[in-house]
């Protein structure tokens, strides 16, 4: 619905990625998105409580006052499987998976949380398959602590993994029917595998070592794949985004793998989805949830928990359709009436019509100028830098051989005069600064009785 937003936001050990989502006429639209790092060293409580006031900063800053919140969580929390069943159990899945899920995972009842979706049904054969998400209480209950801690709550809780099959499956109804997707970064290997439009299969490995031993842990953490897919005769297409290794290894790994391996130009991605690094896909894919329907159902997060939907957008919608059908069952009426006794009335209700047809034109053309506003409104703080801003910048970066005696500040730019001991010493000075450019001398320097340089230097505002 357009005016919607959503954010996503994904936890890993060492660093948290922020995405804010909004729906308008083009669809879904990155509106502000930040990676920040974590200690990894420190307690897991302390992250999060960091992440905690990480979001709510981010949200202030953009001015985002409500929200649906989607949270990712790291994939080596959860186990992720197939399962199958008979297909008379679909009407009561959800009670046999609470009472047989002891089966299939090594977990108790009490201490898991689960979620399922149906994959497929094959009702030839009387089946149903289902694929299931479950994680320990234990290990994912801090996380959702973050509900308390973030100020507009959380609509759901599910895994990156998840979340990156729902990026690259998005406006790509004609993706593969087996293909996986492989993230690497310093020291770890993410790998997804996707089967009829479903991630089936995930695992995150270790890599360290020299140029032989990455080379032998990749191969070994790709070797399931095939088994995992059911292909174990057929070749897998695989592709990389985001690799830190030597693409010979790779390259290597593409002739004794048996795999069809390719690299992800990322540049591509970033200019046709506006996500500019390959650490902001899973928040991307988690704020999805928030605008449109996506792949993976998954919601770890228990019904009790979760932010209620803001409906009133959509009351507002049924209200105004109940209003334009109201007003056309009463001109119907009405017309039909002057018809039947006053004929010479035709062209009256005609203009009337009319009338209401550019009402709605109005309307519109109102709503999408409401809604360009909007845009300015939210990005206007953003792109202001106050005055104190600048004096404070000026202050650290002029040196005390210098001092300015006037300043003037004008449609992003400022002038400065002054005396210096050596003035042209000033604009590389000030050039290094993060606020500045275009620095440049209005007029010629000279020299006072005193001995000091007088200067007049423009400098432009980013």
């Amino acid at each position: 619905m357009i005016f919607q937003s959503s954010l996503g936001i994904n936890i890993t050990d060492d660093l948290v990625s922020i995405v804010f989502l909004k729906n308008s006429f083009k669809g879904a639209e990155p509106k502000a998105h930040e990676v920040y790092n974590l200690e990894k060293e420190r307690p897991l409580k302390e992250r999060l409580n960091r992440v905690g006031d990480l979001v709510n900063d981010f949200m202030e800053r953009y001015g985002i006052v409500s929200t649906n919140i989607f949270l990712g969580i790291p994939g080596e929390l959860t186990i992720l499987k197939e399962i199958e069943f008979p297909l008379v159990v679909k009407e009561n899945l959800k009670e046999t998976l609470a009472f047989e899920m002891e089966k299939y995972v090594p977990l108790s009842a009490d201490d898991m949380y689960f979620d399922f979706q149906i994959i497929s049904e094959d009702k030839k054969n009387n089946r149903l398959k289902v694929l299931v998400i479950v994680a320990k209480k234990k290990a994912i209950d801090p996380y959702f602590d973050l509900k308390d801690r973030i100020s507009v709550g959380i609509s759901g809780i599910e895994t990156g993994s998840t979340a990156v099959a729902d990026f690259f499956l998005h406006k790509n109804n004609a993706a593969e029917n087996t293909f996986a997707i492989a993230y690497q970064k310093d020291k770890s290997l993410e790998i997804n595998l996707i089967k009829k439009r479903f991630l089936i299969y995930s695992r995150r490995a270790e890599i360290a070592g020299d140029y032989d031993d990455t080379k032998n842990q990749i191969k070994e953490a790709l070797k399931p794949l095939k088994a995992a897919a059911g292909k174990d005769d057929e070749r897998i297409r695989l592709a990389f985004y985001g690799f830190d290794t030597d693409r010979e290894i790779y390259n290597i790994i593409k002739e004794e793998s048996g795999l069809y391996v390719n690299f992800i130009d990322f540049s591509e991605i970033s200019s046709n989805m506006g996500v500019p690094s390959p650490e902001l896909v899973p928040a991307f894919g988690l704020a999805l949830k928030g605008l449109c329907k996506v792949q993976m159902q998954m919601n770890l997060f228990p019904e009790k928990f979760r932010k209620r939907p803001n409906k009133i957008l959509y009351y507002m919608m049924f209200v105004l359709i109940g209003l334009v059908i109201l007003s056309a069952i009463s001109w119907g009426g009405s017309n039909i009436l002057h018809q039947r006794l006053l004929l010479n009335r035709l062209d009256t209700q005609i203009s009337d019509l009319l009338t209401r047809v550019a009402d709605i034109d109005q309307i519109r053309s109102e709503l999408k100028k409401i809604e360009e506003r909007i845009d300015y409104l939210n990005g206007l703080e953003k792109d202001y830098v106050s005055a104190l801003d600048i004096l404070k910048e000026l202050s650290s970066n002029i040196p005390e051989t210098a001092w300015v005696q006037s300043f003037s500040f004008k449609d992003k730019s400022i002038t400065l005069d002054g005396y210096a001991e050596a003035a042209s010493e000033l604009i590389p000075v000030l050039e290094t600064s993060p606020l500045f450019y275009d620095v440049v001398f209005l007029s010629t320097i000279t020299k006072g009785k005193d001995g000091k340089e007088r200067f007049k230097i423009g400098v432009k505002i980013k």
